[in-house]
């Protein structure tokens, strides 16, 4: 399968889930979309707002919602495929043996996902602060931008979150 994918003959991002149906999008984040792209989705006729899901990967030949389509706009994509959410676990030391400090499962689709995992990240990273006078100034150790970027890459290596924590926790 990797193969054909690497070839690019296949993109099993645009395989139609079966189980899935029209109303398991969400239309209103499917018409910002077009928003964007100055498409006004909801002047637009039935068969038209179908024919531009269609051509946008959201829909397959069938009407049905593509795996990258329920991704991105699924309401609870988690429903219909279980291992599409971020497991979240901080751990008390290095290794996955130590003690566990906060763990969360982050469903919705990719940007809830995203904003849910920088928002894991935040609330568990240590952020050192100074006294000024009688103002406490906090120094977080990353940038918002450097958190979301990494938040939204985190299913290209199952060790990035190891690799993280590790030296966010050498750096302060």
């Amino acid at each position: 399968m990797r193969l054909f994918q690497a070839s690019g003959a296949f993109h099993y991002d645009l395989v139609e889930i079966d189980r899935a149906r029209l109303t398991d999008l969400d239309l209103g984040q499917i018409g910002q979309y077009f928003t964007r792209h100055s498409i006004n989705f909801f002047e637009e006729s039935e068969a038209e707002r179908l024919r531009l899901m269609f051509y946008s990967d959201i829909l397959g030949e069938r009407q049905r919602p593509t795996l990258s389509g329920l991704l991105l706009f699924g309401m609870a994509p988690e429903r219909l495929l279980p291992q599409s959410g971020v497991s979240f676990a901080h751990f008390a030391g290095s290794k996955i043996t130590a003690d566990l400090v906060d763990k969360k499962t982050i469903g919705g689709a990719l940007p809830q996902q995203v904003e849910g995992t920088l928002a894991a990240i935040k609330i568990n990273l240590l952020t050192p602060s100074t006294i000024i006078g009688a103002k406490r100034i906090d120094t977080p150790p990353y940038p918002d931008r450097v958190l979301r970027e990494w938040s939204a890459r985190k299913r290209q290596s199952s060790d990035a979150a190891c690799s993280f924590w590790n030296r966010a926790r050498n750096s302060t």
